[in-house]
């Protein structure tokens, strides 16, 4: 991987990854800290790397639209996990000229290109790797998994190999996407304050933490949390 070097204390130890070369990087929060800055997509770095938000604006004439970096940081981090894990990036570019592209954009998952990679020798992805991927790699940037959420992920935090456990982080993101992308937008900033005051949605907040933290089955109180939220907030057009 570019850039990337493994540090390891003389005294011994696990060696951890350090990140170098930041010359081309992006201030990410404006002055004061209370906005993220947008960024004009720019030609350093290979291609593969990038975020298709990003290959697109440097596809076009100028001038460009600036993208987010953090959500592009995100996808890219995605490119990296699976070039360490199988030896070579996903996607040649991220754009139309690839088919591997082209598959993830028609199917929304990159799991039946990472099946069909093993009959090349590359070991099996797990069932968590598929996981996150498939919640990184998504075409439209903020339908990506968040940073905090993505550090809290099975594979990330090494709770591999029991299928129920998967299941209920998979049930707890599904709710979480159910209700930020069919309400939350629609709600604002008033809307979810008052949401925020509602003590049937507390309860049903408090309820799901509980049972996430003790993998305990999660659908009741998931579907609790949801029949709240339609009750309390309005609807997106074509939402689920």
């Amino acid at each position: 991987l570019e850039n990337t070097l493994l540090h390891a204390e003389s005294g011994g130890g696990a060696a951890r990854c350090v990140l170098m070369d930041f010359g081309m990087a992006s201030m990410m929060l404006t002055e004061g800290g209370q906005q993220r800055h947008r960024n004009p997509p720019n030609t350093a770095g290979k291609v593969f790397y990038l975020a298709p938000e990003v290959w697109k604006e440097l596809k076009t004439a100028p001038p460009r639209t600036p993208y987010d970096g953090v959500h592009a940081d995100v996808w890219s981090v995605a490119v990296m996990i699976v070039m360490m894990m199988s030896g070579c990036p996903i996607f040649d570019t991220p754009g139309e000229a690839c088919g591997r592209f082209r598959h993830l954009k028609k199917t929304g998952s990159v799991s039946k290109i990472l099946h069909q990679w093993t009959k090349h020798g590359i070991p099996p992805f797990s069932p968590e790797l598929h996981d996150l991927l498939n919640r990184i790699f998504r075409i439209v940037p903020d339908q990506r998994i968040g940073v905090g959420l993505a550090l809290e992920h099975p594979w990330v935090v090494g709770d591999l190999g029991d299928p129920a456990r998967l299941q209920v982080y998979q049930a707890m993101m599904n709710t979480y996407e159910y209700v930020r992308f069919n309400f939350v937008d629609a709600a604002g900033a008033a809307g979810l304050a008052a949401l925020g005051e509602n003590p049937e949605y507390t309860r049903c907040l408090t309820t799901l933490g509980e049972q996430v933290n003790s993998y305990a089955s999660i659908g009741g109180a998931t579907n609790a949390l949801r029949a709240v939220c339609r009750r309390s907030l309005p609807l997106l057009p074509g939402a689920w």
